[in-house]
């Protein structure tokens, strides 16, 4: 059981989602496939909220121009790899067990991650990447949210993508939307408060899922789409594709 310390510590939380809550959030464990610019802020935030387990998979390092955007790290981290750098960051929680993996996500090396996680989150940045998630997590019938921004030149704006099993019969999983011979554009512009905003509200629906505080929209509504330059959110109903190259190979 949790201890007392615990509970003080997310007292304000407790408040809100109860000490059921509280704990279930504790004994989950999620898996981070990505730690870029959205992917450590999502780690930041579910390990604020009392995560008790997150792993993190990433094959690449930390340079300089990265700063501006990971908050999982500072100047002495440039050329670890990011998820080494995290790791280092994470230990100051006595409460997260944090598992660093440098590997790509298409690599069999993060296969044990994705059957051990009771939750994935997809953070990628090549349309690759996020394929080879949404179909390690579909295959385990494992819950997974992709996030994402756009580039912002373009547009001040972030998606959210969820697929839950129980929904699997009609809800589209991330790779529905993918082009498989597409390109993610690298290089792009990234504002940190669209990173931040859009990885906020993901740790959000994961939070309302994982504990039931939920307000009845994120299980009949799939994806979530940021507006920052508005300061507008809208939810939508995206029913899956019949020849998803993932979710139609794997039916559930």
């Amino acid at each position: 059981m949790p201890s007392n310390d615990y509970f003080e510590r997310y007292g304000s939380q407790v408040a809100v989602i109860g000490k059921k809550g509280q704990q279930k959030l504790r004994k989950t464990r999620v898996h981070v496939s990505g730690l870029g610019g959205i992917g450590n802020l999502v780690a930041l935030f579910l390990g604020t909220l009392g995560v008790g387990s997150i792993s993190c998979n990433d094959p690449q390092r930390l340079e300089i121009e990265n700063l501006g955007r990971f908050v999982c790290g500072d100047e002495t981290d440039v050329g670890r790899d990011k998820v080494i750098a995290a790791a280092r960051f994470f230990h100051r929680n006595r409460y997260l067990a944090f598992e660093p993996v440098v590997a790509g996500n298409e690599s069999a090396l993060v296969n044990s991650l994705y059957a051990r996680a009771d939750w994935i989150f997809s953070c990628g940045n090549t349309v690759a990447a996020r394929m080879a998630a949404a179909r390690k997590a579909v295959e385990r019938g494992k819950p997974i949210i992709d996030v994402g921004v756009s580039d912002g030149r373009v547009s001040l704006g972030g998606s959210i993508k969820y697929w839950l099993l129980e929904c699997a019969d009609w809800s589209a999983c991330p790779a529905c939307y993918l082009a498989p011979n597409a390109e993610i554009p690298r290089h792009e512009g990234l504002l940190f408060t669209v990173l931040a905003a859009t990885a906020a509200l993901a740790a959000h629906v994961f939070a309302s899922l994982t504990t039931g505080f939920d307000g009845g929209f994120t299980k009949t509504h799939n994806y979530v789409t940021v507006e920052t330059d508005k300061c507008q959110i809208e939810k939508l109903t995206v029913l899956r594709r019949k020849q998803c190259p993932v979710c139609s190979i794997h039916p559930r």
